[in-house]
C-alpha cells in the first residue's frame, strides 16, 4: 500500500510540472500571436475615457493584496484625471510590468514602488523594484522583439516588447532605467491625458 501511495504522490508531482510547462507554453503562443497582430497593424484599440486614478488604484490593489509579503510603496496622485485608453490592452502593460517586478524583487527584503504623477499633458507611471536590476548593456535592447536575457533562471522577453507596442498604440512612450529610490530596475510609462 505504501508503494502505491508513493507512486501516486510522484505522479501528482509530475502532473503539476507538466501543467506548469503547458501553461508557460500557452502563454508564449498567445504572446507570439499578439506580436504578429501588433506588427502587421491588424489590431485596433477600443479606447474610452477612463478615470486613471480609479483604474490604476484598482490594478495595483490586486497585486498588493495577492503579494502581502512584498512591501509596496504606492503613490497615485489624485490629480491624474482621465485618459483615452483601451482598458484591456493597458491592463496587460501594468500586469506585465508588475509581474516582472514581483519575479525579480529581492526575496530577502522585497520592495516595489508604483508611482503615478501627471502634468498638464501627460500621465507618468513608474514601476520600480529592488531586485537584481539590469546589466548596463540590456537597457538599450530590453524592448526589442524576441530579446531575451536570463537572470537567475527567469527569462525576460517578448512581454516587454508587447508593452512597448501597446503604449505606442496609446501614443505614449515607455523606457527602462535604474531606480533611484530602490536602487534597481525601473520602468516609466508616459501617456497623454
Amino acid at each position: 500500500m505504501e508503494i502505491i501511495f508513493r507512486i501516486i504522490k510522484e505522479l501528482e508531482k509530475e502532473l503539476k510540472r507538466l501543467y506548469a510547462q503547458l501553461s508557460r507554453s500557452s502563454e508564449l503562443v498567445k504572446k507570439l500571436f499578439s506580436v504578429e497582430k501588433y506588427d502587421i497593424n491588424k489590431f485596433s484599440l477600443f479606447k474610452e475615457k477612463i478615470n486613471m486614478y480609479d483604474f490604476l488604484k484598482k490594478e495595483i490593489y490586486h497585486f498588493s493584496k495577492n503579494h502581502a509579503a512584498i512591501d509596496f510603496h504606492i503613490s497615485i496622485g489624485k490629480d491624474i484625471w482621465y485618459a483615452d485608453i483601451d482598458q484591456v490592452q493597458f491592463r496587460q502593460v501594468i500586469d506585465n510590468l508588475m509581474n516582472n517586478a514581483i519575479k525579480f524583487v529581492d526575496l530577502n527584503n522585497p520592495k516595489i514602488a508604483f508611482i503615478v504623477t501627471s502634468n498638464k499633458k501627460n500621465i507618468l507611471i513608474q514601476v520600480e523594484d529592488n531586485g537584481k536590476g539590469f546589466e548596463w548593456w540590456n537597457i538599450e535592447n530590453i524592448f526589442d522583439k524576441y530579446f531575451t536575457e536570463k537572470t537567475s533562471s527567469i527569462w525576460i522577453g517578448i512581454g516587454l516588447y508587447l508593452c512597448k507596442r501597446i503604449v505606442e498604440f496609446h501614443e505614449g512612450k515607455i523606457k527602462a532605467g535604474f531606480s533611484e529610490k530602490l536602487g534597481w530596475a525601473k520602468f516609466i510609462i508616459n501617456i497623454p491625458k
